[in-house]
Formats: structure tokens, C-alpha cells, sequence
């Protein structure tokens, strides 16, 4: 329900699914079709289902060499041939009498080129109606291609449990020196033991996160 620029000089809601099912297809199938209308998804754990929205979210767990099984971890850089420079969204606009209407996004770094290389993206969005709501999808679709270069696996036990598809976690590794992780052998209010030594630069101030016993996340700044 939130109120974002409609394009046009007003506001409308952030995600609307305006459309009918005319054709034969499961509940599952139709109750996605609206959540792609409004980057979501549709997660099931046992007989509950729920819906999981991509947006901005605190981070809800931390995992580092503290509780990542050993060798366990990968990354993956995606070429660049397997992320699009150009999207298309095919839409139904209920200002052009209902008509068919196309909106896009490209990469302003290939503007201007005589030869640029294409790697175009067409998605079809039934339910979404309106100009700016097809717009804002294919800037995010875009902007998803271009800014998701990595991905990365691992394998935990226990702490897993804490997180679902679509959460976003705090994550630091050995391997690509993504900052220091362990496991804490003491601490009080206002000081931590770590199980590994530590430098840190002069006049520069870190944060230290630390995961508690109920999977809430407590960050402080330190410095030297």
C-alpha cells in the first residue's frame, strides 16, 4: 500500500495486480502470477504458506567460519553473457484503451554505441496495468541483472534454521576476505573474547557482530 511516484506527476500504490484468470491453471500457478506482480513469492514449510516480499530488510542471521562446515564454502562470479543489458516488459495499459504496451530499461553505459551487445530480457507481466508500475519493474528487473554479479554457497547445521529463502543474512569468510568470524570463548556487557587474534588498523573503527543464543544479531563499533 505504500504511495510512490505514479510517473505522471501523482502518486499510486508501490504493487497492484489488476486481471482476471480466464484459462485453466492450478491455485498454486495463479497465486504466483499475482506475487511476480509484486516481486514476491510464495514460500511453503510444511501446511503453512506464506509470502515473502523482496525488499529492503534487516539482516536476521550471521554466518562466519564460526558455524560454516569446513570446505563447504563456493563462489560464483556470473559471466556477463548471463546478465541482461536491456529488459522489456510486456503489459496490458489501461491508459492506451487496454491495449498492449511495452516499457523498458537499458544500460545508459551502452547508449550511444553503434555496436553495443544485446542481451535483452522480455518479460510478459499479466495483472500489471499501469505505465509506471511496468516501469518500476523494469528498472528493478535492470537493475537486478546488472548489480547480482556473485553467488555464493555454503553448508551449516542448526543455524540454519533461523532463516528462509529471501532473507538477508550477515556473512564473512577467510576465503574472499570478507572480514573475520569465529566463535566467542567469553564476553560480558562491554567485552568480547574471540578464539583467534585479531589487528586492528589504527584510527580505524570496525563492528563486531555477534549472533545470541536466540538469533538476534548485536552489532558494536570498536576501534583501536
Amino acid at each position: 500500500d505504500d504511495l510512490v511516484n505514479d510517473g505522471a506527476g501523482g502518486t499510486h500504490k508501490r504493487h497492484l495486480f489488476n486481471g482476471v484468470f480466464d484459462g485453466s491453471m492450478s491455485a498454486w500457478d495463479a497465486a504466483q502470477q499475482i506475487c511476480d506482480c509484486g516481486r514476491a513469492s510464495i514460500l511453503k514449510t510444511g501446511a503453512t504458506l506464506k509470502v515473502k516480499i523482496d525488499k529492503a530488510e534487516s539482516h536476521v542471521q550471521l554466518f562466519s567460519m564460526g558455524n560454516i562446515e569446513r570446505g563447504s564454502f563456493a563462489l560464483r562470479y556470473l559471466p556477463v553473457k548471463d546478465r541482461s543489458n536491456f529488459v522489456e516488459i510486456n503489459y496490458v495499459n489501461e491508459d492506451n484503451d487496454w491495449n498492449s504496451d511495452v516499457e523498458q530499461a537499458e544500460d545508459p553505459t551502452t547508449q550511444g554505441e553503434t555496436d553495443p551487445t544485446l542481451r535483452k530480457e522480455t518479460v510478459d507481466l499479466p495483472g500489471i496495468t499501469r505505465r509506471g508500475h511496468a516501469q518500476r519493474e523494469a528498472i528493478y528487473r535492470f537493475n537486478s541483472g546488472r548489480y547480482v554479479r556473485r553467488w555464493l554457497s555454503f553448508k551449516v547445521g542448526l543455524d540454519a534454521l533461523a532463516v528462509e529463502p529471501g532473507d538477508v543474512i550477515r556473512f564473512a569468510h577467510d576465503v574472499p576476505q570478507w572480514g573475520f568470524g569465529g566463535r566467542l570463548e567469553d564476553g560480558t556487557s562491554t567485552t568480547v573474547k574471540l578464539n583467534q587474534d585479531v589487528t586492528l588498523a589504527a584510527g580505524k573503527t570496525y563492528q563486531v557482530a555477534v549472533r545470541h543464543g536466540n538469533d538476534t544479531v548485536e552489532i558494536k563499533d570498536v576501534s583501536d
